[in-house]
C-alpha cells in the first residue's frame, strides 16, 4: 500500500500518511508486526513478539522486557501508540493498527513527509 512504507531499518515509517520516528529496539518491534501485517495475520502476542525480538537484538533477552514500556519516553505513549499505529489490546497481544477513519486527516502533508523518509532510506541504503 502507498500510503504505508518504511526504510530499510524500520526507523522511519509512514503509516497511512503519518510519518513515525522508532528507536532500534522500537523497530525491531513495528519490523515484527510490519511482516505479521503484510501476512495478513497482523494479531500478535506480546510473548511471541518478544521471543522473535530477542533472536533480532541483543537487548529483548530476559524476562523483564514490556512491550508497552518500549513504546514509552518519560511516561508518554511514542506517537504511533497514541495515533493507534501501534495497538495493545489489554490482553497480551499487540498490533498495527487498520486505517484512521479520517484518512483525509492523516494524508495532509503526506508529500512531505514521504520524501523526508525517502531521503533517509536513500541515505541508508548509499552507506550499506
Amino acid at each position: 500500500m502507498s500510503d504505508c512504507k518504511h526504510n530499510p531499518d524500520f526507523t522511519c515509517v509512514v503509516w497511512y500518511g503519518q510519518q513515525y520516528r522508532f528507536t532500534y529496539k522500537q523497530a525491531v518491534i513495528v519490523r515484527i508486526l510490519w511482516r505479521a501485517w503484510d501476512s495478513g495475520w497482523p494479531v500478535m502476542n506480546q510473548r511471541s513478539v518478544l521471543a522473535e525480538a530477542a533472536d533480532m537484538c541483543i537487548e529483548f533477552e530476559g524476562d523483564s522486557v514490556r512491550l508497552v514500556d518500549v513504546f514509552r519516553y518519560r511516561k508518554k505513549k511514542h506517537p504511533a501508540v497514541a495515533n493507534g499505529m501501534v495497538v495493545f489490546d489489554g490482553q497480551g497481544n499487540i498490533e498495527l493498527g487498520s486505517p484512521p477513519k479520517k484518512l483525509s486527516t492523516f494524508l495532509k502533508g503526506a508529500t512531505k513527509v514521504r520524501r523526508k523518509c525517502d531521503e533517509g532510506a536513500t541515505r541508508v541504503s548509499q552507506n550499506a
